[in-house]
């Protein structure tokens, strides 16, 4: 799968597409095609490691710890785990992946099912992707 990548800390010059190993989905995730990401100031922050807390916080003292940034998706759920049952395959999900360790933008995305919720059928992809962070924020 394609997905945007980086291996230092730094502007957006230091983004970079790369071929990635699709991701498996754990016991109690799913993994959903990710079809929106917003781009907010908490993806700005990790994309650059400042302030400096957020290097502690989220590890990677010297360079990121999750290759793939991306914090707010908006997907369809492709595959679920043995142990997810409020999702299935084909639903419209929304997910704040900042605890979970980043990801969204990717096409793919593994997300524990706890930090997955259902995506409005009125809302568009796009306008749920910024949602999660970006509209708490506005609020």
């Amino acid at each position: 799968m394609h997905a945007v990548v980086q291996s230092v800390y730094g502007g957006p010059e230091v983004l970079e597409f790369a071929v990635v190993k699709r991701p498996t989905p754990d016991d109690d995730e799913a993994r959903v095609r990710v079809v929106a990401a917003s781009v907010g100031a908490a993806d700005w922050h990790f994309i650059r490691g400042t302030p400096f807390f957020i290097r502690l916080i989220y590890g990677g003292y010297r360079r990121p710890k999750f290759p793939t940034p991306g914090v707010d998706i908006a997907g369809r759920v492709k595959a679920v785990s043995r142990n997810v049952t409020a999702f299935q395959p084909g639903d419209e999900v929304i997910a704040d992946l900042s605890e979970h360790r980043f990801g969204g933008f990717a096409e793919y995305v593994c997300v524990p099912a706890t930090a997955l919720v259902s995506k409005p059928a009125t809302v568009s992809f796009e306008a749920a992707a910024a949602s999660p962070t970006s509209g708490v924020a506005a609020l």
